[in-house]
């Protein structure tokens, strides 16, 4: 049996034609993170003021900021290792006092940059069509 054919024999797709399960598979809606450029955070702290501040702070957690922005394109938060280091870089620019007003929140909307929805298709790494689904219904 194929992925998309396991899919298939799920109870979720009992009663429906080729088309709708077809839909039912593209629909995006899954919780989901990808990587967040370097750009993205950069951007957001230029915007809202924080940027300089962390700039001039001589605090390890902003030279490790500064530094990662600089070096790397993007953040694989899908990555455990990835996820940890920036939890406690932007962790660091919250309890850093050189940086005031890098708060909480801020932490939270640089991470909730990464967050995204996919679809059952592309969780299961299928492209999917009526067609295609008709072909796996009736072999």
């Amino acid at each position: 049996m194929s992925l998309l054919s396991d899919e298939l024999a799920l109870p979720a797709y009992d009663g429906t034609t080729s088309e709708e399960a077809a839909v039912l598979l593209n629909i995006s809606g899954i919780p989901a993170l990808k990587p967040i450029s370097s750009h993205d955070m950069k951007e957001y702290l230029m915007t809202r003021g924080l940027w300089l501040d962390i700039k001039k702070s001589a605090s390890v957690a902003a030279e490790m900021a500064i530094d990662s922005l600089n070096h790397f394109e993007s953040f694989d938060i899908n990555d455990a290792y990835v996820m940890a280091a920036l939890h406690g870089v932007l962790g660091g620019l919250v309890a850093e006092l050189t940086t005031p007003d890098f708060v909480e929140s801020h932490k939270t909307e640089v991470l909730a940059m990464g967050d995204t929805t996919i679809s059952r298709a592309e969780q299961l790494g299928i492209k999917v069509t009526a067609g295609l689904v008709q072909a796996e219904r009736n072999p």
